[in-house]
């Protein structure tokens, strides 16, 4: 298996120097101009012309043929911090596997990309998204700090820095964290509780953003001897787990938001993710079994004998950014069944969901029928960063 992954990680490889970073998005026709975000609103807040335009554009035309719709609408291929943090990240992580030095050349073309390409008028380093998007009434803008890019462009700044040992890497890991705790915020519940937010511009609580923007103020604390924010990431950490189900889950809201909703497999992985990371860190056991038990259930609720699920409750859409998620969350921390699903996870996305240029499929709809469009961010970048996560944990 390790041998079809190396050949699958080439080709992929292979795809990006070719075509570059930049590409389309799932959601940049969504945020494409002010008529667009109005449709992405709940039925029940659109007039009759809107649910119609929302069918046809956003329901049909976006979803089976979205490379057309995105010619049509004259949308442009942008760069998205989010895909130059996963690529610094694994050219990183395949660095100390075969430490070639072309793999660290090109993480610091994408960390010197990050520096340059940062929101520039904020006090602290941070990043957000190329395109306008909505949640709920608010419209964020590029100039949007996001607490989850920040911390996947924070990661590999972590591992760049572990490497080289440059102060000026240092430097941005502890802007990146001012940021998070500074401009992006969080919530204080109790004396022994926070949440942090997932953007500078909307208070929320949202339970995979708070333990990335946890996670990362942590690591980098630990570095620069940082009391305070050792302390911030902890009772973030304690919010979390009193949101724990007693199976051993997480939805995707804390209680406090009073939005019942599913969690789904990414999301999922995310969390045990930095779980386990957070554990690691703090040495605190009471994390771990958590992260234990949520493994537990990650594994026997999105897998079954035909596959990945999507969600709990049903399989389709198989989304390849799940499947990168679950790829890289079995590669680090599988128990016993989950290595076997890992292993058929692999061997599917290798041989059916990679086209012959390398680029790995958007997703199977509902319907069954697949979309190859290659999206870059949430496509190729996660899956380049989960294909070389297995490879360093194989070896």
């Amino acid at each position: 298996m390790l041998k079809q992954v190396d050949s699958s990680l080439k080709k992929l490889e292979n795809w990006f120097d070719k075509n570059g970073t930049k590409g389309y998005d799932p959601y940049d026709v969504k945020g494409y101009n002010s008529y667009t975000l109005q449709l992405w609103e709940d039925f029940k807040l659109l007039n009759w012309h809107q649910i119609i335009s929302r069918l046809f554009l956003l329901d049909f035309a976006d979803s089976y043929f979205p490379i057309i719709t995105r010619k049509f609408l004259f949308v442009k291929k942008k760069d998205h911090p989010t895909v130059h943090g996963l690529l610094l990240s694994s050219h990183c992580i395949l660095y100390e596997v075969n430490r070639d030095e072309k793999d660290l050349e090109k993480a610091k073309k994408h960390a010197d990309w990050l520096i340059q390409n940062q929101i520039q008028d904020k006090k602290y380093i941070s990043w957000g998204t190329p395109f306008n998007w909505k949640s709920g009434e608010k419209i964020f803008g590029s100039n949007t700090s996001l607490s989850v890019v920040n911390a996947w462009c924070g990661e590999g700044f972590h591992r760049l820095y572990s490497i080289t040992k440059e102060d000026k890497y240092l430097d941005i890991l502890q802007s990146i964290g001012n940021n998070i705790v500074e401009e992006i915020g969080y919530i204080r519940l109790n004396e022994n509780e926070i949440c942090f937010s997932y953007s500078s511009e909307k208070k929320d609580y949202i339970l995979n953003a708070n333990l990335f923007a946890a996670e990362f103020i942590l690591r980098t604390a630990k570095l620069i001897d940082n009391s305070h924010w050792i302390e911030l990431a902890n009772q973030a950490t304690s919010y979390v787990l009193r949101n724990i189900k007693k199976e051993g889950y997480l939805n995707y809201f804390g209680d406090e938001q009073n939005q019942p909703t599913e969690n789904d497999v990414y999301h999922s992985g995310y969390e045990i993710r930095m779980l386990y990371r957070i554990a690691e860190l703090s040495s605190r056991d009471d994390v771990k079994k958590a992260a234990e038990k949520y493994l537990s259930y990650f594994v026997d609720s999105y897998f079954d004998s035909n596959g990945i699920k999507f969600k709990k409750s049903h399989k389709l859409p198989i989304d390849i950014t799940g499947c990168a998620e679950a790829i890289t969350t079995l590669s680090l921390h599988a128990n016993e069944q989950g290595k076997k699903e890992l292993h058929l996870l692999m061997n599917f996305m290798t041989n059916k969901f990679q086209s012959k240029n390398g680029a790995f499929y958007y997703r199977v709809l509902k319907t069954g029928y697949l979309i190859k469009a290659p999206y870059v961010r949430w496509g190729q970048a996660w899956m380049f960063y989960a294909l070389s996560t297995y490879i360093h944990e194989q070896r």
